[in-house]
């Protein structure tokens, strides 16, 4: 997703940038990853999200939404398939397979 504006929440951020790329409405449950970058200078958070409005509207950054279990994500950067796995793994508690 994208960058916070000046004087923007992260919690603000995400409800706006999935609404900017989506034409969704979510609600942030909770904070399920904070990480520093070891190679980059940057923060990121992950938040556990629920929609709870709107019809899905493609964008320019955003052709298509699918769900895919964590064992078969499509092709991503390693480092993006490395932080799902990690929270999934703190949300479930277990290895995966």
């Amino acid at each position: 997703m994208g960058a916070l504006e000046y004087g923007e929440s992260p919690e603000k951020g995400v409800i706006r940038e999935f609404h900017e790329e989506t034409g969704m409405t979510i609600s942030v449950e909770r904070l399920m990853l904070a990480e520093s970058s070891p190679r980059d200078r940057h923060i990121t958070l992950v938040y556990l999200c629920r929609i709870v409005d709107g019809e899905f509207k493609e964008s320019y950054e955003v052709s298509e939404i699918q769900y895919f279990h964590v064992n078969d994500l499509p092709p991503i950067l390693a480092e993006e398939k490395d932080l799902i796995q990690k929270v999934y793994k703190n949300l479930y508690h277990h290895e995966l397979a």
